[in-house]
């Protein structure tokens, strides 16, 4: 039989032990609910982040890209505008033959062989726009495609066609659109 400092080492022991294993158990509740907290907090931070973005978007004024032309096909103006809303890039698309002069617009030369006005003509030998957009460094991080047959035709009092445009929207992610800060137009000629 055992003496008494004996059963009182035991205890002991086993007193330690039990206070040990409690100490861990309480370490790793404590480790396990700090990665939830953690997260939680991350998760806030993110949506508040996400909320802020969207309404600074919402209240952007439209944005205004740099006007481009298309010198092989003799075009002189092609005007973008975008604006972002409801998780949507809104966009109005303009293929313009004008010269912005009180509303007037320089009649081009007919095409001879189709009598068709020259812009039109041209306009009508593309199938399809690119339409790329470019981050601050230049980078493409972005493009869809547009058909031309997509496109509503612009006509004057005298039933040329002065220009071709669309003005719809795409789905887009809010942190894609505010990187957006120069784009390009490629096109493809029909075969």
């Amino acid at each position: 039989m055992g003496t008494f400092t004996d059963k009182t080492k035991f205890y002991n022991k086993n007193i330690f032990r039990f206070t040990f294993l409690l100490l861990l158990v309480g370490i790793s509740s404590v480790l396990y609910k700090w990665e939830d907290i953690s997260t939680y907090y991350k998760e806030k931070r993110s949506k508040e982040e996400y909320e802020n973005l969207i309404s600074r978007l919402h209240n952007t004024e439209t944005k205004k890209f740099k006007e481009l032309k298309l010198t092989e096909l003799k075009i002189p103006r092609i005007v973008l505008e975008t604006k972002f809303k409801h998780n949507k890039m809104y966009y109005k698309l303009f293929i313009i033959s004008e010269k912005n002069n009180e509303s007037s617009y320089v009649t081009l030369l007919p095409d001879s062989l189709k009598n068709d006005p020259y812009f039109e003509t041209k306009v009508k030998t593309i199938q399809k726009i690119e339409i790329e957009f470019m981050d601050k460094d230049g980078f493409k991080i972005y493009n869809f495609p547009i058909e031309i047959s997509d496109m509503a035709r612009n006509i004057d009092e005298k039933g040329n066609v002065f220009a071709y445009s669309i003005n719809s929207n795409i789905d887009m992610d809010p942190y894609l659109y505010e990187n957006f800060h120069d784009w390009e137009f490629t096109y493809t000629k029909k075969r």
